[in-house]
């Protein structure tokens, strides 16, 4: 009751009060924003994967400012001092729906792939280039097939690194896992859109039970897990149930949390392999940045939408900052 009656107020907040509350969660609003929280996680030995916040461009000047500022990001951690180890390099996640325009019709997502493919294809190139591992973001159902079948094709076009996520609140997950290709990488979540009960389960626990068992089908597959939760219960489960089950895939596991979320004490249990009966895991942290307070803002009113404790831990945060 009281988490319902928070998700209410946060879908009337003001913009300015909801980056005020997320402040902990976003990086900044450039590149070196970015780059520059990466690289403090980096001491702490946390990876990062960094994200431009924008979805769902309208334009071909917004489609272009993307492209522009995903290669500059790309260009900038392969020259960066800090990453010249690349096992710890950060990766670049991007939005399928920020490198085209694109509108929803009847239902039906409408957008020109072949441009799509070809904004992907430029941009992937310059990552092998330089390096630096890609992620395709997913984003809500209406761009499931079309962002599963584009992993796909890449992959079979030689980009080999290419990582997708994979959301459990889906019905239609078990079945995508299937059709996956063996031994490619994939970041599996409980997914932060809300979605219809007619395509998705709504209760949380029963997401979090299929993050389990989809966990276990992945590592089958021998595909590059990056099991992505915050609830402690879920990942002690997963070291101590759902792995063991399994033979180690060495090198193949990392756990992901995002930014500003406060977990450090089982992060650095995880890394030092205290939380995981001797085995040393990588953590790796969703950084995401702007380069305008309006996607900033959409992204934040999402996230504390779908975790309204967040705000809680917002406002802990902040109260730590002015307090010191």
């Amino acid at each position: 009751m009281f988490n319902t009656l928070k998700e209410n107020m946060l879908k009337i907040m003001p913009g300015p009060m909801i980056c005020f509350l997320a402040q902990p969660y976003v990086a900044g609003y450039n590149v070196q924003a970015g780059l520059d929280k990466a690289e403090l996680l980096l001491k702490s030995r946390l990876l990062s994967t960094i994200d431009l916040l924008g979805e769902e461009a309208q334009t071909q000047e917004q489609v272009e400012l993307g492209m522009k500022v995903y290669k500059d990001l790309i260009t900038l951690i392969s020259e960066h001092k800090a990453f010249e180890d690349l096992s710890t390099r950060p990766t670049v996640s991007l939005k399928p729906s920020s490198l085209v325009t694109s509108r929803i019709v009847q239902d039906k997502l409408e957008l020109d792939q072949d441009i799509l493919e070809k904004n992907y294809t430029e941009i992937l190139t310059l990552a092998r280039e330089r390096k630096v591992e890609l992620t395709i973001d997913m984003e809500d159902y209406h761009w499931t097939d079309l962002t599963l079948a584009l992993y796909k094709k890449l992959l079979k076009s030689g980009f080999s690194t290419l990582g997708t996520v994979i959301q459990t609140r889906l019905f239609r997950t078990e079945k995508d896992i299937e059709e996956l290709p063996e031994q490619c990488r994939i970041r599996l979540c409980i997914g932060i859109y809300k979605e219809s009960s007619r395509i998705a389960f709504t209760d949380k626990k029963e997401m979090k039970e299929k993050l389990m068992r989809y966990a276990q089908i992945l590592l089958e597959k021998n595909v590059y897990l990056e099991l992505a939760t915050h609830d402690e219960s879920y990942l002690r489960r997963f070291f101590e149930e759902i792995l063991p089950k399994v033979p180690f895939p060495e090198n193949r596991i990392e756990v992901q949390m995002l930014l500003g979320v406060p977990r450090s004490e089982i992060q650095q249990k995880i890394i030092d392999g205290s939380f995981t009966a001797g085995r040393a895991i990588p953590v790796r942290l969703y950084v995401p940045f702007a380069v305008n307070k309006k996607d900033s803002t959409e992204y934040s009113r999402r996230r504390l939408i779908a975790n309204p404790d967040i705000v809680d831990y917002g406002i802990k945060n902040i109260l730590g900052r002015l307090t010191g």
